[in-house]
């Protein structure tokens, strides 16, 4: 790694422009193409030491939350029988799935193991929802677990960081950028990695009261919102329309390599 220009450059028999894929393989380009058959990224940082402009390369510590991880599944699964349809639905999944949830099917079935009241509530909520954002019913609004979800990892977040004093909410509070809302921040990853299935419940129960409030209701039934929109400004004299929001690329390619 050129660290004066932060371009990278072939090092011996490494790439260090390409991460690791898969559990087994390394980041040479051989290995991965004869292990996996596949190469994922999602603005994957692919080296000690890279950059996001200012920022220090943050999204580096979501460990196993990063999003990179669901669609390292999703291209796992598409590997075992290609096609260009599959390809699509794949593109259309990742854009329209919150990257966490299904990562983290095992923990909420462990933390709704001894839940109780509103914290089990939520939980099974969450369980319920396939994870879709853009699946909506005849009004226009989104599963309850959309909103559940959401909160709760704010909810999570707050418990994990609070030992951390200004210093942790500073580095790891907040949410997403805009362009990727039904994702996780660093200090939500750090909260989904290192709190156990007590802490879930604890902010399982949090989420419950802060909905109930909002939703006036106990009933996770009535906790539906509006599918989720982009915030456009106007171009010129003309209001662009409405456009739903999906965490997807500016654009897709789709190439199929001969022998």
């Amino acid at each position: 790694m050129n660290t004066q220009s932060l371009l990278p450059f072939e090092h011996g028999s490494f790439d260090l422009c390409v991460g690791y894929t898969g559990p087994h393989c390394f980041p040479r380009t051989r290995r991965i193409a004869a292990c996996e058959h596949w190469l994922a990224n999602w603005n994957t940082l692919p080296s000690q030491g890279w950059t996001t402009g200012n920022d220090p390369a943050s999204e580096r510590v979501a460990g196993p939350w990063f999003r990179g991880a669901y669609l390292d599944r999703l291209a796992a699964t598409l590997a075992k029988r290609p096609s260009f349809t599959g390809m699509n639905n794949l593109i259309f999944e990742a854009g329209t799935v919150a990257e966490q949830r299904p990562l983290a099917t095992a923990e909420l079935k462990r933390a709704l193991r001894g839940a109780r009241g509103g914290a089990a509530t939520v939980l099974r909520a969450i369980l319920h929802w396939d994870g879709s954002y853009a699946e909506t019913n005849t009004s226009g609004t989104v599963d309850p677990g959309v909103a559940a979800w959401q909160t709760f990892k704010d909810k999570l977040q707050a418990l994990a960081l609070a030992p951390l004093g200004a210093t942790g909410r500073l580095i790891g509070g907040g949410e997403p950028n805009d362009e990727h809302v039904f994702d996780v921040n660093i200090g939500q990853a750090y909260a989904l990695r290192t709190e156990r299935a007590a802490g879930w419940r604890r902010a399982a129960a949090a989420t419950f009261t802060s909905l109930a409030k909002q939703f006036h209701s106990a009933n996770p039934a009535t906790w539906r919102e509006p599918r989720a929109m982009f915030k456009q400004s106007a171009l010129g004299a003309e209001q662009p329309p409405p456009m739903p929001f999906f965490d997807r690329g500016t654009f897709e390619q789709v190439t199929e390599l001969g022998p």
